[in-house]
């Protein structure tokens, strides 16, 4: 299993200017013991992320509010938060690797939405 873990093919792993795309094939609900499929894409482009999911069934973008931290080699371990908010919702998107797990993990809410303690396993890391 960590094998699989540590071959995660990823074109860039240092963080790049211009556009990264975070890919995921799977999602955890922390309310959930079980993951579920879920295509994903995670697109960091200046001050705004998309989270592209099912090839665009769903698109949600937000602006970044604020960055917390620095982490500009994604092979190795660490993290960053960006603060992030849309015209519906607010909260945060944290992009972790630990112990060889790569991540983003999603907490936003409000106007009726509530996507707290959302994991998403990260498959592949380009740029463009």
């Amino acid at each position: 299993m960590l094998s699989m873990l540590l071959s995660i093919p990823f074109n860039h792993c240092k963080a790049q200017s211009g556009v990264t795309i975070w890919e995921s094939t799977s999602v955890k609900y922390d309310a959930l013991t079980e993951e579920s499929a879920l295509q994903s894409q995670f697109v960091f482009e200046g001050n705004k992320i998309q989270w592209i999911q099912n090839n665009g069934a769903h698109t949600y973008e937000f602006d970044i509010l604020e960055k917390v931290g620095e982490w500009s080699d994604y092979s190795q371990d660490g993290s960053i938060v960006y603060k992030v908010k849309n015209t519906r919702l607010t909260g945060e998107i944290r992009a972790e690797r630990k112990a060889a797990s790569l991540v983003i993990h999603v907490t936003i809410s409000g106007k009726g939405n509530q996507m707290n303690g959302i994991t998403c396993k990260i498959s592949n890391i380009s740029s463009r």
